[in-house]
């Protein structure tokens, strides 16, 4: 990512005594041992793919040497981006290799009495050297925006709850999320792993997606199982994300309740390593500017300066034959006509293409969030468009349910025809949250929640508002998952005053097939049927929870 650079080696030694030989490179930590037998500098490791069981009989840091110890491993949770210089970054821009051939040229051109032309060409130049400067400040700074402000927490440390600054957390701090009461809080400051409580985050700055993300602990989780950030997001609460609800978390083995009544959770990574803070990298150091360092630009300047020194050798011969020529102006010409291979209005005229292309993207209804990649768009022979919710909004209406009548499976009927336990299944087989009175996630969720008629109460329980009075609750959520591409739930349904437990499943019809005990007739018709008409599908299976074990032992 972004460019290489001579960095400065440092030997030292660790915790153990042994040397130990470091470098940072964009920010990032890394170190070689000669003990491990590898000559290999690897980056700085973080406790985010312990075994479960670590983390659940976590303490927190249990003393002040141990916190010293760790910071001076990570750091402090800074994101620390300098402020920009922009004499720095102009004397850096004028000082670039193609930027001296431009000046060169004009020169040339000077000493060919062109002036005016020379002149204009210099000012057009410096004018443009100067926007990108002002644009790359302008980037930086918005960069420096992104930074998170610096906030108290509760954080268990020494054996005892107490108050630290958000910038002193530490990878291995169990700490308490808060969600504001009203109005919007400042983003969660780590990445960090839910034990116990749930949170409601919102993760459009990381992913785009406007749609408010729930949260579960991992204190189910099997002891022996690795965590894997990526498989296992239902659990993390990402650095940079906005935490819109919270429920109090209850006692952890080793940790009581926090005293703010937040979500506990023990931080993984801070800083630069959190998901934000590779965001930030990722457009700190990559390259910000269209240039014409590529291959096909260098292939197709060095077939002009194939023809340029042709007509160079041309022009020449035939000047020599003239002995009243100026061998001066004759060596000035050949110069000139070899360098105006790669004109100096180059970069502004990569410049105006690819505004001309963004503003015939705009007319076709296509805004460019980068525009620096234009240039390559030509390559492009197959193109794949996102999901509903980024690339459109995120309303999605119920066409309806098929596959209820057995002589007619291919019949699309409305909620009205569903039996019972599909309705449940509907109902309770999701993860929405209430936010400001209103039931909030998955676009599909809500449209199933409101085509039945359910509604869901702020403690989580759901109650049908038309026919026969019913309710539900959720006693064991399993979220959705993708590589099983579905998702589970176990509840208490509550009908004339009785209560049964059933297990839900809701899910691509591909992967609840081989759940079924008994496939309905003309489910695989009906399948390819609904995928071709371009509608999104979902299976909904359910089936009595037998047994006497609690909701809370059951493994998905």
């Amino acid at each position: 990512m972004g460019k290489g650079a001579i960095v400065l080696l440092e030997a030292g030694t660790d915790d153990d005594g042994e040397k130990v030989f470091e470098f940072s490179f964009q920010k990032i930590r890394f170190s070689y041992r000669p003990r491990d037998g590898s000559a290999v500098f690897r980056r700085r490791t973080y406790p985010d793919d312990l075994q479960f069981a670590a983390y659940k009989r976590t303490c927190g840091i249990k003393s002040d040497k141990a916190c010293e110890q760790l910071e001076a491993k990570y750091g402090k949770n800074l994101f620390e981006i300098p402020p920009i210089d922009q004499k720095v970054l102009l004397f850096e821009q004028l000082t670039s290799p193609f930027f001296v051939f431009q000046v060169f040229c004009v020169l040339l051109w000077m000493l060919d009495e062109y002036w005016y032309y020379s002149l204009f060409t210099l000012g057009m130049l410096v004018m443009f050297e100067m926007t990108v400067v002002k644009s790359r400040a302008r980037n930086m700074e918005v960069m420096r925006s992104m930074v998170n402000p610096a906030v108290p927490m509760q954080v268990f440390r020494s054996g005892a709850w107490k108050s630290v600054s958000s910038e002193e957390l530490l990878p291995g701090d169990v700490v308490s999320l808060t969600a504001p009461r009203s109005g919007a809080g400042p983003p969660c400051p780590a990445d960090v792993l839910l034990l116990s409580g749930s949170v409601l985050a919102n993760e459009a700055l990381l992913t785009g997606e406007s749609v408010p993300q729930l949260k579960e602990p991992a204190v189910d989780r099997e002891d022996s199982d690795a965590l894997s950030p990526r498989a296992d997001k239902v659990h993390i609460v990402f650095g940079g994300t906005m935490l819109l609800q919270h429920t109090a978390a209850g006692p952890l083995p080793s940790v009581p309740r926090p005293p703010n009544g937040g979500a506990t959770g023990v931080v993984l990574r801070t800083g630069l390593a959190t998901e934000q803070g590779e965001l930030v990298r990722t457009i700190l150091f990559s390259s910000e500017r269209i240039t014409a360092n590529t291959r096909e630009s260098f292939a197709f300047i060095a077939i002009l300066l194939v023809f340029a020194v042709v007509a160079a050798y041309q022009v020449l011969e035939e000047g020599l034959r003239d002995a009243a020529r100026s061998r001066y102006k004759l060596a000035l010409h050949c110069i000139m006509i070899v360098t105006s291979v790669v004109p100096p209005e180059l970069p502004m005229e990569l410049t105006l293409a690819v505004n001309n292309s963004m503003l015939e993207l705009m007319r076709m209804g296509i805004f460019c969030t980068e525009p620096f990649r234009i240039p390559f768009a030509g390559r492009l022979t197959v193109c794949c468009f996102d999901k509903t919710g980024t690339l459109t909004h995120d309303e999605l209406r119920i066409k309806g349910f098929a596959g209820i009548s057995a002589s007619e499976p291919a019949r699309v009927v409305n909620a009205d025809e569903l039996s019972a336990e599909a309705e449940l299944v509907l109902a309770t087989c999701h993860a929405l949250a209430l936010v400001d009175g209103k039931a909030s996630g998955d676009p599909v969720d809500v449209a199933n929640l409101e085509s039945i008629g359910w509604k869901l109460a702020a403690d989580g329980s759901l109650a049908a508002q038309r026919g026969k009075r019913r309710g539900a609750r959720v006693l064991r959520r399993f979220p959705f998952s993708s590589s099983l591409k579905r998702m589970s739930c176990v509840i208490a349904a509550e009908e004339d005053r009785r209560t049964r437990r059933i297990v839900v499943a809701k899910g691509a019809a591909e992967a609840i097939r081989p759940l079924l005990s008994e496939i309905p007739p003309g489910y695989a018709d009906l399948e390819a049927l609904c995928a071709k008409r371009g509608a999104r599908v979902l299976a909904l299976a359910w089936r009595p929870f037998e047994g006497s074990d609690s909701a809370a032992r059951v493994v998905s």
